[in-house]
C-alpha cells in the first residue's frame, strides 16, 4: 500500500505550486489580474492540499500544513518594488519567465493528481477519488489560467516589448 507516498506527492506539488503563485503574485503586483488572480489560485491550492487530510492520515501519510498562503513583509515589499517599478521590458521578461515556472508547478500538480486518481481507482476508495475528482479539475483550471497568460503576455512581451 504506497497510496501514501501518492498523497504526500500531490501534498508536496500543491503546496509548492501555492508558494510559486504567492511568489508570482507578489513579484508582479503593478499587473493587477496577476496579483488578484495569483494569490486567489494560491489560496485554492493550499485549500486542495488541505483537503486531503482525512485521507493522509487514514493512509499514514504527512499531514497537509495548514497555514494557508498569506502575504508576508517580504511579499509586501515585493509588491511595493513591483508596484514602483511598474511595467517594463525588463519587468515583462521576468513576468514571462515567472509564468513559464508557475506553470511548470502546476502541471507537476496535476500529474500528482493524476498518479492519486489511479491509486484512488485501483484501491476503490470512493471517497478519495470523489476528492481526487474535484481538486483535480481546479488544478486544471489554475494551469489553463497560466497557459492562457502565457499566450497572451508572450507575443506583447517578445514582439512589442
Amino acid at each position: 500500500m504506497r497510496v501514501n507516498h501518492a498523497i504526500d506527492r500531490v501534498i508536496e506539488a500543491e503546496q509548492a505550486l501555492a508558494a510559486r503563485l504567492e511568489q508570482l503574485a507578489g513579484r508582479h503586483a503593478a499587473e493587477h489580474d496577476i496579483y488578484q488572480l495569483g494569490r486567489t489560485q494560491a489560496t485554492k491550492a493550499a485549500q486542495r492540499a488541505q483537503r486531503l487530510e482525512e485521507a493522509a492520515r487514514e493512509y499514514g501519510a504527512g499531514v497537509p500544513d495548514p497555514d494557508l498562503p498569506r502575504e508576508g513583509m517580504v511579499d509586501a515589499l515585493r509588491r511595493e518594488a513591483s508596484q514602483l517599478m511598474g511595467r517594463s521590458s525588463a519587468t515583462g521578461l521576468l513576468l514571462l519567465d515567472d509564468l513559464q515556472e508557475t506553470y511548470l508547478a502546476a502541471q507537476r500538480a496535476e500529474i500528482a493528481w493524476t498518479v492519486l486518481m489511479q491509486a484512488a481507482k485501483a484501491r476503490r476508495d470512493a471517497e478519495l477519488v470523489s476528492t481526487v475528482s474535484s481538486a483535480h479539475e481546479q488544478c486544471e483550471v489554475t494551469a489553463k489560467w497560466l497557459w492562457t497568460r502565457i499566450k497572451v503576455a508572450a507575443p506583447q512581451i517578445l514582439a512589442v516589448g
